[in-house]
């Protein structure tokens, strides 16, 4: 019944206090401040309920929680996945299947959707710059996609030279100089 009596073994030792209950028991170390404002340390902490793979983070009245079908952990690939158990790069955001096989020599990051999937990059306006780099170990800029804010050019480019430079319809190849007025059309380099 909710309200019977229940009996429990207390057993104590240097430094050290077992509490046992039918169900199993609790040890505790001392010298251990355990109260709601105490920070105690606990080595090789099992905590009951948890599923493998679980990200443990604070919920609800500081209540530790998880959940699987939103952020999970693959320990034995070393992948983290965001809408997925089952991650097929070393981190996955997953919407839904797109039913396409993850290429395992570039899965550092999938981002992966069944309508639309893609990525934001936001800045503050002009005179902000978004970019995406491609680099090794010689130059960080080994090719670059990048979009100034301050004229509204997409530039495409390789070893820090901008090669292709798309802006106000017209498309440059090499360096140009786009003329003003007339009609938007295609612009070689002289």
């Amino acid at each position: 019944a909710a309200n019977a009596n229940e009996w429990k073994t207390i057993l104590g030792t240097t430094n050290q206090i077992t509490v046992t209950h039918t169900a199993g028991s609790i040890t505790l170390s001392t010298p251990q401040n355990i109260h709601t404002a105490a920070s105690p340390t606990f080595a090789g902490l099992t905590l009951s309920n948890m599923t493998l793979g679980s990200v443990l983070f604070a919920g609800t009245g500081g209540v530790i929680s998880q959940d699987n079908t939103n952020i999970f952990w693959d320990n034995t690939n070393k992948r983290l996945g965001f809408g997925i158990a089952s991650p097929g790069g070393n981190v996955h955001i997953y919407t839904g299947s797109s039913g396409a096989t993850i290429d395992v020599a570039t899965n550092d990051l999938v981002i992966e959707s069944n309508t639309r999937g893609g990525i934001n990059i936001l800045t503050a306006g002009s005179p902000s710059t978004g970019s995406i780099y491609f680099g090794d170990s010689v130059k960080y800029n080994q090719g670059v996609i990048e979009f100034v804010h301050a004229d509204n050019t997409l530039n495409f480019g390789t070893d820090a030279n901008y090669e292709v430079t798309i802006k106000a319809g017209n498309v440059g190849i090499g360096p140009v100089a786009f003329p003003t007025g007339g009609s938007p059309g295609l612009v070689f380099a002289q």
